[in-house]
């Protein structure tokens, strides 16, 4: 039985899939999950260490 791996993407990967998606999803760790609610910036999780996020 073969497992698959998850693919990781960088935070420019995901705002470029979230803008193009009927859906709302957050990214956590290189990760693009599912969800519903709030607004984009607001569901990037990122590890407690790692540096700000950058603001526009």
């Amino acid at each position: 039985m073969s497992t698959k791996k998850p693919q990781y993407y960088t935070i420019p990967d995901y705002l470029a899939f979230e803008s193009k998606s009927n859906q709302k999803h957050e990214y956590e760790q290189g990760l693009i999950l599912a969800m519903s609610g709030k607004s984009l910036i607001n569901h990037i999780k990122t590890p407690p260490n790692a540096p700000p996020l950058p603001t526009r």
